[in-house]
């Protein structure tokens, strides 16, 4: 139960009740990462769903590293939803330590409580929105900042 705390905080699972953390809880395993070393793989498929527990993870995509994400924040929402290949690249950006949840128990445990896994999945829908808005948000700045780059260059 070393994990309900945590479990309890993440944004998609807010609204569950205790017993609900606690068949989510059951389902998890605590896995760590050293420095450097690589959680998940661009492209590669997804087996898991991973909230960060301790430390820091950096978030890369081709290479480019696009940011870096810390204690609470889930990793591979989107594979572990869509079942696609990973969008990016996780490396541990210092010894972390994460809470485990494979896809497969996952499926099978919401496959007997359809209600747990309609709350599950909006929540998560509802987290993938707003990230969807947050990056349309700041896609909007992109063509002034072009523009201004263009006329500051016409001014050399």
């Amino acid at each position: 139960m070393e994990n309900m705390d945590l479990l309890r905080n993440i944004s998609f699972l807010k609204d569950l009740t205790t017993g609900e953390l606690i068949k989510i809880n059951i389902l998890t395993e605590n896995v760590s990462f050293s420095e450097g070393q690589e959680i998940m793989q661009e492209g590669a498929p997804c087996e898991a769903l991973y909230i960060v527990k301790s430390g820091s993870v950096r978030i890369m995509k081709g290479g480019t590293h696009l940011e870096t994400v810390g204690t609470g924040e889930p990793l591979g929402e989107i594979a572990f939803i869509d079942k696609g290949p990973r969008s990016a690249s996780v490396v541990a950006a210092t010894d972390t330590a994460l809470i485990r949840l494979a896809s497969d128990k996952f499926e099978q445990a919401l496959a007997h409580d359809k209600e747990l896994a309609n709350k599950i999945y909006r929540s998560i829908i509802m987290t993938l929105c707003r990230r969807l808005r947050d990056a349309t948000q700041a896609l909007k700045i992109i063509p002034d900042y072009v523009m201004e780059s263009y006329k500051n260059f016409e001014n050399i």
